[in-house]
């Protein structure tokens, strides 16, 4: 498939026993300037020494680029349709001056442009939030994800001056030899400018199916913008494909996810995104992508923050890379010899959205576990305060002082100090087993849901079913997920009591919870009597994995305010404030209960709001 002669290429095997095997090769695809250092320096200290993996290697340095005649970029995408995943390191689109800055043969196309054309994708563009970066547009609590069609339009147009006066017209010429079409755009009556543009149902189609099916993947709502009601046949056209694809194949997939498409005009659709609180995918054509992807990524605070995933019509075939230039500013400092505190963490991204993406193709799960929990160190690095020059400024602006960041190197190496020292603390598991789910023997399925390791995809999809956690991003839910824990319940017996502490959010795997008004307070159990009964409770469960718990008297209840039932989710205000004690009491119904729990050493989530699709209208639970 390949020019031997013109494609640079190396396999690696990085091979000991610790490390985790990758079955199948990635493709790499190298850059320029500082990102191409600090790219280096990524696969030095979080890839090498963790996996043992083929990469399929292509230098798409300018350089090198100019020596193949751009064909080492033609090659790397078609290396990336056979392998399904591409990495890339950020590169640099020449101009005049970089023409003459490197004595290129001819101004080179855009790397990513060649690329995504080969591979007919949308760019999809997600900010990765962390709660101690503030964000431009401070409403924007869950992150907005940008789908551009990265095909055609003005970047595939023909544009001309005009030097005089004269007619501009477009010919369409059938192939089958009937009669041309001729259509007069514009009569000169002196210089001017003009352009010409298309696109293709293929492409629109593979556009539609790429948006509807991320959206449906992220349990997000999706919304098309455009401007039909002026471009009535271009536009018309993506809104037309748009409604049916979505009503051939996926309108009942999104009423069951409880998501919904809607097409919006693009002025419009700007002001309801500023509007709103985020949590949705938005397609857009491509030069509205190009520049809503960059106002986004700023309005989250740092287009630093910003990971772009290119996926492919066929839902398999992925390349990651970074949503940044090469820093170009920090590279000539970089060859004066001078330190930089450069921001790593959208390269980061694209290594482990990359090798996540291998691992779900290949059913990996310890590489999508080493992926997650990557991201999740670089976010915990940041939020203890540790973080390059650029995410300073965002929190510190104009007070920022050297106090406040790290070298590029030096906050590498916390993340990745973070990471060593993390990496294999378990989560407690999420996933029950269908017999275990209908079973009565309480200590099979407590000795199962202990063994059982669960794949975080699944922990993720789970909790997005509950209407408390739709739109919430992955980043969000995936750090969660370390305060999950699982529990069983007998008929009757108590979940928790009005006045207690401990977990603030519930997931309902099967049984029935009714929720209770206020206990007559002379009638509450003693708590002190309660915390020894709960030490007895896990001696009893240490020994025979049934836990007993309290059964009050439900003569003593208030009113019952809510009953729930498997599938469901339940809370109550230490959801929304940083008060964690209960408003009610919830008790147990049917043969088994077995709920997921979510604790909160450190009311962060709350304080954020973060957990919530949107706080005033999602405000069900108890107050």
């Amino acid at each position: 498939m390949f020019s031997k002669t013109i494609r640079s290429v190396a396999r690696r095997g990085y091979a000991t026993q610790s490390k985790i095997k990758v079955q199948k090769p990635i493709v790499e695809l190298d850059g320029d300037e500082m990102t191409r250092v600090i790219w280096s320096q990524i696969k030095d200290k979080y890839i090498h020494p963790y996996l043992d993996l083929n990469i399929e290697y292509f230098d798409l340095g300018l350089p090198h680029r100019d020596a193949t005649n751009d064909q080492v970029t033609i090659d790397a995408a078609h290396a990336i349709q056979e392998h399904n995943v591409g990495i890339k390191c950020a590169t640099i689109t020449p101009d005049e001056q970089r023409v003459e800055e490197f004595k290129l043969k001819k101004m080179w196309r855009s790397p990513n442009g060649t690329i995504r054309n080969i591979l007919n994708g949308t760019v999809f563009r997600e900010p990765i939030v962390i709660s101690n970066v503030p964000r431009l547009v401070p409403g924007w609590e869950k992150p907005i994800v940008v789908g551009r069609h990265a095909f055609g339009d003005q970047y595939k147009s023909t544009d001309f001056i005009a030097p005089g006066p004269g007619k501009f017209e477009v010919v369409y010429t059938p192939a089958d030899g009937s009669e041309k079409t001729t259509m007069e755009v514009y009569d000169f009556k002196g210089p001017g400018v003009g352009l010409s543009m298309y696109n293709t149902d293929e492409s629109i189609y593979g556009f539609a199916k790429s948006c509807l099916s991320f959206a449906l993947s992220k349990k997000q709502d999706l919304f098309l913008s455009t401007k039909n009601t002026i471009l009535k046949k271009y536009d018309g056209r993506f809104k037309d494909i748009f409604e049916e694809v979505y009503q051939a194949e996926f309108k009942a997939k999104y009423d069951a996810a409880g998501i919904s498409y809607t097409h919006r005009l693009i002025d419009d659709m700007v002001a309801q995104a500023l509007k709103s609180d985020g949590g949705f995918v938005w397609a857009c054509k491509n030069y509205d992508g190009d520049v809503q992807s960059d106002i986004v990524a700023q309005g989250y605070g740092s287009l630093g923050l910003m990971t772009s995933v290119l996926v492919a019509p066929d839902g398999k075939t992925v390349e990651a890379e970074a949503a940044h230039g090469t820093v170009t500013r920090h590279w000539r400092q970089y060859q004066q010899g001078k330190k930089t505190s450069t921001n790593p963490i959208a390269s980061i991204y694209a290594w482990t959205r990359g090798l996540a993406h291998r691992g779900s193709l290949d059913g990996n799960q310890e590489l999508i576990d080493f992926s997650l929990g990557l991201e999740n160190a670089v976010i915990k690095t940041v939020e203890a305060g540790h973080m390059t020059k650029d995410l300073a400024i965002c929190v510190h602006g104009s007070n920022v002082t050297p106090e406040h960041y790290l070298y590029t190197e030096d906050f590498m190496d916390k993340v990745k100090e973070t990471f060593d020292a993390t990496r294999h603390q378990r989560s407690i598991s999420m996933s029950v087993p269908s017999g275990a789910m209908t079973s009565s023997n309480t200590t099979v399925a407590d000795a199962t849901v202990a063994s059982t390791a669960l794949q975080p995809q699944i922990r993720i999809s789970l909790l997005h079913r509950a209407k408390t956690f739709r739109g919430v991003d992955d980043n969000t839910v995936r750090e969660a997920l370390r305060y999950l824990r699982f529990r069983q319940y007998q008929d009757g017996e108590a979940i928790f009591y009005q006045g207690d502490k401990g977990d603030i959010f519930y997931v309902l795997l099967e049984g029935s919870v009714g929720i209770y008004g206020a206990l007559k307070r002379s009638q509450q159990p003693d708590k002190n009597k309660r915390k020894q009964s709960e030490r007895e409770d896990t001696a009893i469960k240490n020994r025979s994995g049934v836990a007993t718990h309290d059964k009050p008297d439900l003569n003593l209840m208030g009113p019952r305010l809510f009953t729930y039932r498997a599938g469901e989710s339940f809370g109550e205000t230490a959801l929304f404030t940083n008060a964690a004690v209960r408003t009610a009491t919830a008790i147990a119904f049917g043969a088994i209960t077995q709920t997921v729990g979510l604790w909160l050493s450190q009311l962060n989530y709350s304080s954020n709001r973060t957990l919530t699709t949107n706080f005033q209208k999602r405000r069900v639970l108890l107050s």
